[in-house]
């Protein structure tokens, strides 16, 4: 559906949205915190772009002061590290808090790429209706053209026509005939002024450049807002998975580029703050701008397609009174046809010919200017689409996003914040779960016997198996670790249970000999 189709749906009047009225009322500051009141739109005013520019910075200090409480934050923890540990386990509270906030964030992301395409919607709508207006606008200023070609080329042919028509043997037929092809001059000429009087104004260069610059940015912005909103579902998912799998080094780089890419959605925040306020001085006024852009002496045209208050306005009334001389002229070609036809004269019946074709032609062209131009409905329409897609949808979106964006800071900073609570956790718990070793537990592993300078730093690598001794573990060497630890570990442990672990030689032979006393 094209956008002058989409017009019949939208209303032929344009209202003021109350989001337009809210942004409008924000203090108008610019960087010298001068405060300006009733501002209108003027993106072309150094001191109006600094305005804008104020607001688009608020988000950013936002962002610069909770990554100082961020900092100021994680110093403190830092320094905390250094007392005296104490037993805890990782709070169930923070990682069921962080896994609601991070099922809240994907869903906020998923509205914001929702209303990113509506944005981009709405400024393709009124991109469109801009082309469509100027087109018309040029393809009218090209009938007027075509038109005063047509005006001249009727002069050429009644030239043509009269000398035609001077043929005629009888004198009183042929001064009719005359007479009647200066009528048609005359009309032609009349319709040709008329023609002439319409002004419209070409600024199909100034329009193509600023949907031009305006698709340009709008791409930009809409893959920057895309890359924005997936980095940070990887960053849901990512946290997510550190949550689940106890990861600290998950979280710990989950943290990492939450806090690296907070910058980013900041910044975006930013954009599209400073983008409402600017967009709610111009929805609150629109006819004010449009009228700026105008040439004074003009304003008058522009204003009759703006507010369309007499939809025969502005020259309906011209375009008519040129359609009923073409078409007197029309009439005033076939009287002559009709005076000539009993000479039976050869050469008046190609220039009657042209002079007809010429005629309908215009008449065809008049009957689209008056569509086009001459009545304000088709501008009108297509203004009003433009408007209603940059003053509902378009602000509509961008403030969502602002607010969108503000929202996902500050939950991915509490995010961040309960994150660290929880690998701290998990570090402490590791400590503790590791038991000491005790040095003297004689059912601790040994070097084996064979390797005298086993552990020592001065060998660098094994000895050759040529070097080494036997690898059967003798029964006097059984002997000694059998006499060493019981006359020095003595075991608690009744006579009849097993030892808690095995080691070579002499077990066999106690549990045989205790067998032999016994029984």
């Amino acid at each position: 559906m094209s956008v002058t189709e989409m017009a019949t749906d939208i209303p032929s009047s344009y209202s003021v949205e109350w989001l337009s009225t809210f942004f409008h009322g924000f203090p108008h500051v610019d960087l010298s915190f001068n405060k300006f009141n009733n501002v209108a739109f003027q993106p072309d005013n150094k001191v109006y772009r600094q305005m804008i520019l104020f607001w688009a910075l608020v988000p950013v200090a936002a962002c610069c002061f909770l990554c100082l409480l961020f900092l100021f934050y994680f110093i403190i923890r830092c320094c905390c590290c250094r007392s005296e540990r104490q037993k805890r386990r990782p709070s169930i509270c923070a990682r069921v808090t962080s896994g609601l906030l991070i099922f809240l964030g994907a869903g906020l992301i998923g509205f914001g790429l929702y209303e990113n395409e509506n944005i981009q919607h709405g400024i393709d709508t009124a991109r469109n209706a801009a082309i469509d207006a100027s087109n018309i606008v040029t393809s009218a200023l090209f009938r007027i053209t075509v038109l005063g070609q047509i005006a001249n080329d009727v002069q050429n042919v009644s030239t043509e026509l009269e000398n035609a028509v001077k043929k005629i043997g009888d004198q009183n037929v042929t001064e009719v005939g005359i007479e009647l092809i200066d009528q048609i001059r005359y009309d032609s000429i009349v319709a040709q002024n008329i023609c002439n009087a319409i002004i419209v104004d070409d600024h199909q260069k100034e329009i193509k450049y600023a949907t031009d610059l305006t698709n340009e940015i709008e791409y930009y912005r809409w893959v920057i807002t895309i890359v924005i909103y997936s980095v940070y579902l990887f960053i849901c998912f990512l946290t997510t998975v550190g949550l689940l799998l106890k990861s600290r080094a998950t979280l710990i780089v989950s943290a990492v580029v939450s806090v690296i890419c907070s910058i980013l959605l900041w910044v975006s925040a930013g954009a599209y703050l400073g983008s409402s306020v600017a967009l709610g001085d111009l929805c609150v006024d629109p006819d004010s701008y449009a009228l700026s852009l105008v040439d004074p002496p003009n304003k008058w045209i522009a204003t009759a397609y703006l507010k369309c208050s007499d939809s025969s306005q502005p020259y309906q009334k011209q375009i008519v009174e040129a359609q009923t001389t073409l078409i007197k002229a029309s009439s005033i070609v076939d009287d002559v046809q009709k005076l000539a036809e009993p000479f039976h004269i050869e050469d008046i019946d190609a220039p009657l010919a042209r002079m007809k074709d010429d005629l309908n032609y215009a008449t065809g062209n008049l009957s689209t200017l008056l569509n086009t131009v001459g009545m304000c409905t088709n501008l009108h329409q297509l203004y009003i689409t433009g408007l209603e897609a940059v003053c509902n949808d378009t602000i509509n979106s961008t403030a969502l996003l602002a607010l969108v964006c503000c929202v996902l800071g500050v939950i991915f900073t509490i995010i961040i914040f309960a994150i660290s609570c929880i690998w701290r956790g998990y570090i402490h718990k590791r400590r503790t779960d590791y038991t000491h070793a005790d040095d003297t537990d004689p059912f601790l592993p040994r070097p084996p016997p064979y390797e005298s300078d086993y552990g020592a730093i001065s060998q660098s690598s094994p000895r050759p198996w040529s070097e080494r001794g036997s690898l059967q573990h003798s029964a006097s060497a059984s002997g000694f670790d059998d006499q060493y630890l019981m006359t020095t570990n003595p075991h608690t442990f009744p006579d009849e249970s097993p030892p808690p672990a095995y080691y070579p030689g002499g077990y066999g032979r106690r549990i045989t000999g205790r067998a032999t006393t016994n029984y």
